[in-house]
């Protein structure tokens, strides 16, 4: 079973989460935060009882929304999570040693379970309000484990791998309806629904994207399927992958319309974001739609504006963006401040791997590309080949690359830099809750931050060394060398 376990960690807890959104999922490990005691209270809740058998570990983790808790497993093996006033339901994430596992709420709910944490998914027992929800998540997560990925199928030609993903879907259709008449919540009957539909779509827009990088053109057989999959479709905008799908179709046609461009590249981001607001008016006409769309375009690129232009973009589309994501718009808007483009970078002064002391004013006069890393961190370590290829290929050119690890310990650094080869400079940083993960706003790894030779912030989030760093490098070290 433990071949389980490790396929949906890597699947699930390290998605992104939007490019998006609610959530990813996508790729990328949330901060641990300090520990937080959820006390019993008079008002409504939301509870969540287990009872552990055979554990390992007496600490468990616990992701609901945009919060995260470390709770304390208790000597009889069990632990419970009690949330005041849930809003709506939701999906709360557990990660237990190295098992992610998945447990469906709603407003009040209590939800009790029993597993041995050796086969957890084998094993585990659901009793109180929305057990068959949970059991189907269970076995949804074990169907899915003994399926091909997209990278399984991607050599397969256009027939057979449209033939084998409508298979894949029909599978978890038929899964899901087995398990329908017993879920009362309708809310969670289209999200499932939503999921299933637009992972197929996902798939295909993948399928569609591996071609055209490996042979240099689509396929049409292909992009004929992809252009008949709904976009104006609100009973599944509690759906991840429905939003993901509608976000990457509009960037895939803004990107192929900034080829025919030629802009200043500070503008780059500005520009992205208005194109991407315009091709999402012509492309969406539901209004319910329209609005989340906006929000999460919004959302996704005020991270990389100047202060200033993202309350721009706010104000001028404030009354067609959905009000409950506007809310966390300005929220984070707010809290992005100290790192807006344009500022200075944050002081720091750390650790090297050589116990040396090294500060942000000794990197001055070169561009610096920041790794925020941890070594229990599979996507960071994930990278480190391409970043490998990036201090290559930019090894003559006035460009410093910097790690700065978040692991607790620092001997555990230090035995990660031995095993994995580490180059460029190293830096420890002291922990996910850590003066420098705090002035950075780190809120998950890996995270990387690009400043120009003056310490000012280019880009606070930056991109990956796999997918676009070189592109964002390449301009700042043009202001430097010509």
């Amino acid at each position: 079973m433990k071949h389980i376990q490790s396929y949906l960690l890597k699947k699930y807890y390290y998605v992104p989460f939007m490019v998006l959104l609610n959530i990813v999922l996508t790729t990328s490990c949330h901060q641990k935060t300090e520990k937080e005691t959820k006390s019993n209270v008079s008002k409504p809740v939301t509870s969540i009882k287990g009872k552990l058998l055979n554990p390992t570990v007496f600490e468990i983790e616990a992701k609901v929304n945009d919060s995260s808790f470390q709770i304390d497993i208790n000597a009889d093996s069990t632990f419970s999570l009690t949330l005041d006033q849930l809003k709506r339901p939701t999906e709360v994430q557990f990660l237990y040693n190295d098992l992610l596992f998945n447990i469906y709420v709603t407003p009040e709910s209590k939800t009790e379970f029993t597993a041995n944490m050796d086969q957890y998914f084998q094993t585990v027992k659901f009793k109180g309000d929305n057990t068959v929800a949970n059991n189907y998540l269970v076995q949804k997560f074990i169907t899915e484990a003994s399926l091909p990925s997209i990278y399984d199928l991607a050599a397969l030609n256009e027939i057979d791998f449209l033939a084998k993903i409508d298979s894949i879907k029909s599978t978890k259709t038929k899964l899901l309806n087995s398990y329908s008449k017993g879920i009362a919540n309708d809310s969670f009957l289209k999200t499932a629904k939503g999921n299933i539909i637009y992972t197929w779509a996902n798939e295909l827009l993948t399928y569609q994207n591996l071609r055209i990088k490996n042979v240099g053109f689509p396929s049409d057989t292909i992009q004929s399927v992809l252009n008949k999959i709904p976009l104006n479709e609100p009973q599944y905008l509690n759906s991840f992958r429905f939003n993901n799908f509608v976000f990457d179709q509009i960037q895939k046609t803004v990107k192929s319309q900034l080829a025919t461009m030629t802009f200043i590249a500070e503008q780059a981001d500005s520009i992205t974001l208005a194109m991407s607001l315009e091709v999402a008016k012509n492309l969406i006409q539901n209004t319910e739609v329209k609005q989340a769309v906006y929000s999460d375009i919004i959302n996704y690129y005020i991270s990389s504006l100047k202060s200033g232009t993202a309350e721009y973009f706010v104000n001028t589309y404030k009354s067609q963006l959905n009000q409950k994501k506007l809310t966390s718009i300005n929220r984070k808007i707010a809290l992005l401040k100290p790192m807006a483009v344009g500022s200075i970078a944050p002081y720091f002064n750390l650790l090297n791997e050589n116990g040396k002391n090294l500060s942000l004013d000794d990197l001055n006069g070169k561009v610096v590309y920041i790794d925020f890393w941890a070594s229990w961190c599979a996507p960071c370590l994930k990278e480190l080949p391409d970043i490998k290829k990036l201090e290559e290929e930019f090894q003559d050119l006035p460009i410093i690359f910097v790690g700065i690890s978040l692991d607790e310990e620092i001997d555990t650094w230090k035995e990660t830099l031995r095993k994995k080869g580490f180059s460029g400079i190293q830096l420890y940083g002291g922990g996910p809750n850590s003066k420098i993960a705090e002035d950075y706003l780190i809120k998950s790894i890996p995270h990387y931050v690009l400043l120009d030779d003056f310490g000012t912030i280019i880009h606070a989030n930056a991109g990956r060394p796999s997918i676009n760093a070189r592109s964002q490098i390449e301009s700042a070290l043009e202001k430097i060398i010509y």
